[in-house]
């Protein structure tokens, strides 16, 4: 709600405000919302890959867990999963720092997530 009323205010004194002040604030709220279930959600991503690599870290205790991880994976998979998944940046902002594209990015970290499950079923986990 703070964020809502911080912003509705910057705009307001920016822009003069919107025409219909409270349809602008709710559509505000709304999008705020829905950006924060998405976080939650990435952060659940996050956690269910680090769940997946976990058992792959249990055979070599001696390697750190995001040391085995990059072992395993092709250089751009690696930095997509951890920026996105780990850090939890949107495809677009991964996309702008690892100079690509959203749906690159898209595809990388899929193939990152699959190629973990996959060790994750060689190794008996």
């Amino acid at each position: 709600m703070q964020d809502t009323l911080l912003r509705s205010l910057a705009i307001c004194r920016i822009c003069g405000g919107p025409d219909n002040t409270r349809a602008y604030v709710l559509r505000m709220a709304t999008n705020l919302w829905i950006d924060e279930l998405r976080r939650k959600q990435r952060s659940r991503e996050a956690a269910e890959t680090l769940a997946i690599a976990a058992p792959v870290a249990l055979h070599e205790p001696a390697e750190p867990l995001l040391d085995m991880i990059a072992a395993e994976l092709p250089a751009r998979e690696y930095e997509a999963l951890i920026l996105t998944a780990v850090y939890g940046y949107t495809g677009a902002e991964t996309a702008r720092l690892l100079d690509t594209t959203a749906g690159a990015v898209k595809m990388a970290t899929s193939r990152a997530r699959r190629r973990l499950r996959q060790l994750e079923v060689e190794l008996g986990a």
